[in-house]
């Protein structure tokens, strides 16, 4: 995938997603529901597919000033996904994309890949699925992120790899990965930045799982304070690293979070000591993530 050097213009695009979830209600614009029959009940909790190819001219124009509105005023977009494809009946393209929002492994998962969030963290973790598996329906998608719009594109033919599949781990790791981004502010850098610091998370989750972390909770801590006090910041300190040995040791039965929290003020002055960390803020955010 590739990021466009400028970003389509809206009304390039053939379709538009719109989390109600995130976004709220709209206009009603012409648009199909995208929910799957047994979750019909449940119908304002899924996407509206907009057919920007039917909209009036003052549809067209009323769009683009709610759009504006929300990023003035710094809210969630307003819509968040526009999608450029060669699928011209819009019942079939509906239908192919809500195929895509169950995911089986073991269980069935929602998949909400119509969250910008969620799509900037696929762009660089699992390619494929823009690649191979959504390739025929969607040429280019047009992402919010922190106000301003980037254009994904596929870079070149590939098949399936069946390796690089998406599942419900990596879909928790993007879950994880966004928290760390909006508590350290680093959503708001532009998209390619953002990407940069997830891969960075992304390590630091599978690191802490290979000392027997599994909670949300605790991935979260050891990430944060990866983040916040540089990689291997584990290795540099000899209590974080017996504290890490002692929940390996135990199978995950311990808190990593809990126990961070219990530490005294000297033990932590210790391990600050340890990898040389003196400003005052980073301190404090290492000590209570």
């Amino acid at each position: 995938m590739i990021i466009r050097p400028e970003p389509l213009s809206f009304f390039e695009h053939q379709y538009a997603l719109v989390d109600q979830v995130i976004a709220g209600e709209i206009d009603d614009y012409p648009h199909i529901p995208l929910v799957l029959d047994e979750f019909k009940h449940q119908e304002d909790l899924y996407p509206k597919l907009l057919l920007l190819n039917l909209f009036s001219p003052e549809e067209k124009r009323r769009l683009e000033e709610q759009i504006k509105e929300a990023i003035n005023a710094r809210y969630p977009a307003t819509v968040g996904v526009f999608l450029q494809s060669p699928v011209q009946n819009a019942g079939d393209f509906a239908e192919s994309l809500k195929k895509k929002f169950v995911l089986h492994d073991g269980k069935k998962y929602l998949f909400r890949y119509y969250d910008p969030k969620v799509l900037a963290q696929l762009y660089w973790m699992k390619p494929d699925f823009f690649e191979s598996e959504m390739k025929e329906l969607v040429q280019v998608w047009t992402v919010a992120a922190h106000n301003q719009y980037y254009s994904l594109e596929p870079e070149f033919e590939q098949s399936i790899d069946k390796n690089n599949i998406i599942d419900a781990q990596r879909l928790e790791h993007i879950g994880i990965i966004n928290r760390v981004l909006k508590k350290q502010f680093l959503h708001k850098l532009p998209l390619p930045e953002q990407i940069e610091y997830s891969k960075k998370i992304d390590d630091y989750i599978y690191r802490a799982k290979s000392y027997g972390l599994s909670g949300q909770t605790d991935l979260m801590a050891f990430s944060m304070q990866s983040l916040l006090a540089g990689a291997y910041f584990d290795e540099q300190s000899s209590i974080i690293k017996d504290i890490l040995t002692s929940i390996k040791n135990e199978q995950g039965n311990a808190s990593y979070q809990k126990i961070c929290r219990n530490l005294t003020l000297s033990e932590w002055d210790e391990i600050f000591a340890q990898f040389n960390l003196h400003d005052q803020k980073t301190k404090k955010e290492i000590i209570y993530v």
